[in-house]
C-alpha cells in the first residue's frame, strides 16, 4: 500500500489518497507536478503465483490506451515501477463509475442512460477503428469525470485485433465480467469482435435501467419476460445488440448509437434538478445539488465494489446539461 505523502516517479507524483481497490490493482489518486493537476495511478497488486500473468496484461493495457486518444477513453499519461509493482499514471475520472451512479441513486431515468451509452459507444468505435476490442464493456468500467463526463477505462483484457502484437488468450479462457459477456465469448475469448462489444454494450444499458446485471439477454425471443420493465423504445434495440448470432446485431458501436439516438426522443423527459453555485466547487469541496431519484428496480443490486468514487451527485445534471452538446456532435 502507498501512503499519502509517498512520491514516485523521482518525485513528479505525490500520493495524497486512496481511490479504489480491486482484486488486481489499487487506484491511488496524485498530484503531477509536471502537469500540475491531479491524476489517478494505479498500481499491480500481483497475487502469489500470477506475478508474470499479470504483469503481462498490465502492460498490455498499458499498451492498448496509450494508442487510444478519445476525450471518452480514460487516457494513459505515464507508466513507471517501485518496488510493490508496475503502475499505470492515468487521467483522473473521480466522479465515479456508472455502476456507482446505480448503487447510489437507484436506476437511471432511461434519457440520461441512453445519453452515457452513446458517449460511450463513441469511444468505443473509436478504440475499435484502432483494432482494439475491449473485452470488458461493464457498468464498472465507465467513468465519470469531474465534468460528468463517461469514458471507458479498464483495458487490461482487451486485444489487438490487427496482428501487431502477440495475444495470451489460449483456447478455452474466459475473460471479461459474465453477465456481460457475448455468447461466442463464454466459448473462447480469442472469438472476441467488436459485435462482442456491442452485445456487452447492449447489456450495460439494461444493466443502467434496471438497477440490476443482465441475465441472458440473448434469449429475449423464447423468454420475452427478460426484457419486462425496459421502456418500450428500447426493448427492441437491446434485443438487437444482444441477438445470440454476431450477424443478427448491430454492425458497430456507431450503428448502435444512431439506433439509440433515433428513439431518445421518444424517451420521459429528465427531472429538473437544481445546484447551487454550479461551477465554483473544487475537486475536494463539490458543489451542492438536488437530483432525481429514480424508483428502485425490485430486485436489489448486487454489492458495490471497493472504493466509491466521489461527487455521485453532481452526475445527473452535468449530464442533462451536456445532453444537447452530445447530441449535435454525433
Amino acid at each position: 500500500m502507498l501512503e499519502a505523502g509517498t512520491e514516485l516517479g523521482e518525485g513528479r507524483y505525490r500520493i495524497t489518497g486512496e481511490l479504489a481497490k480491486g482484486g488486481m490493482a489499487t487506484v491511488y489518486r496524485a498530484l503531477d507536478a509536471d502537469r500540475k493537476e491531479a491524476c489517478a495511478i494505479k498500481l499491480l497488486r500481483p497475487r502469489e503465483g500470477s506475478l508474470d500473468q499479470m504483469k503481462r496484461r498490465f502492460h498490455r493495457e498499458a499498451a492498448m490506451m496509450t494508442r487510444l486518444r478519445h476525450p471518452n477513453i480514460v487516457r494513459v499519461y505515464d507508466t513507471g515501477s517501485v518496488d510493490l509493482g508496475p503502475y499505470l499514471v492515468m487521467e483522473l475520472a473521480e466522479g465515479g463509475s456508472a455502476w456507482d451512479w446505480v448503487l447510489r441513486h437507484g436506476p437511471m431515468p432511461p434519457r440520461l442512460a441512453v445519453r452515457v451509452l452513446v458517449e460511450v459507444l463513441a469511444g468505443l468505435e473509436h478504440a475499435h477503428q484502432h483494432s482494439v476490442v475491449h473485452r470488458d464493456v461493464k457498468p464498472q468500467n465507465i467513468l465519470f469525470d469531474w465534468m460528468g463526463h463517461p469514458k471507458l477505462s479498464d483495458f487490461g483484457v482487451a486485444r489487438i485485433t490487427d496482428g501487431t502484437a502477440a495475444q495470451t488468450t489460449t483456447s478455452g479462457t474466459i475473460l471479461g465480467t459474465y453477465h456481460y459477456l457475448a455468447p461466442e465469448i463464454r466459448e473462447d475469448a480469442r472469438l472476441a469482435s467488436s459485435i462482442s462489444d456491442v452485445y456487452a454494450s447492449g447489456g450495460c444499458l439494461y444493466a443502467l435501467l434496471m438497477g440490476r446485471h443482465p441475465r441472458e439477454l440473448h434469449g429475449a425471443d423464447a423468454f420475452p419476460d427478460v426484457l419486462d420493465g425496459i421502456p418500450a423504445p428500447l426493448k427492441p434495440v437491446i434485443k438487437k445488440a444482444t441477438r445470440f448470432e454476431q450477424a443478427e446485431r448491430y454492425a458497430s458501436a456507431r450503428d448502435l448509437a444512431d439506433a439509440l439516438e433515433e428513439v431518445v426522443e421518444s424517451l420521459p423527459e429528465i427531472e429538473e434538478s437544481t445546484i447551487s453555485a454550479f461551477g465554483t466547487g473544487t475537486h475536494s469541496d463539490p458543489p451542492a445539488s438536488k437530483v432525481h431519484r429514480a424508483s428502485r428496480s425490485s430486485e436489489p443490486p448486487e454489492p458495490a465494489e471497493d472504493g466509491a468514487g466521489l461527487a455521485f451527485a453532481v452526475v445527473t445534471l452535468l449530464l442533462s446539461a451536456a445532453a444537447v452538446a452530445v447530441a449535435a456532435a454525433l
